[in-house]
């Protein structure tokens, strides 16, 4: 009998993502700091700075995540459902610029996307960060 042909699999692309957290720490300091979006930076220049994301994919296909400073990092893939925690370290630059550093950014199969709130889906396309 002729073999059957199988049936090409259908990828349907879902970019929904959860942002649950996100902390910098700075050198020299005991605590954790909430990091906020959607505001200038004004964090210290010529410092050691080390961020924590916690992300999860919240839809219903497995995606590929970024995370970055500076420059692009490895690719990420997590099923749906699936969560991991990714750690960022960086220098700040020596000279502070205006209106401020844009240090962070994620990307999720090839679009930015941020988030306001934990928990809320992310929608926009940069994500400025301060501390306080």
């Amino acid at each position: 009998p002729p073999e059957e042909e199988e049936e090409a699999e259908v990828v349907e692309e879902i970019i929904d993502a959860e942002f649950r957290s996100g902390y910098v720490w700075w050198e020299g300091l005991t605590e954790w700091e909430k990091v906020y979006t959607r505001f200038r930076n004004e964090w210290p220049a010529d410092t050691d700075v080390t961020f924590v994301w916690e992300i999860k994919n919240i839809g219903n296909v497995g995606a590929y995540f970024q995370v970055y400073l500076f420059e692009p990092g490895s690719w990420m893939y997590l099923d749906p459902g699936e969560k991991l925690q990714v750690f960022e370290e960086a220098h700040t630059l020596a000279i502070p610029v205006s209106p401020g550093y844009q240090y962070a950014r994620i990307t999720i199969l090839g679009r930015d996307i941020t988030g306001e709130r934990v928990g809320a889906v992310w929608v926009s396309d940069e994500f400025e960060i301060i501390y306080s």
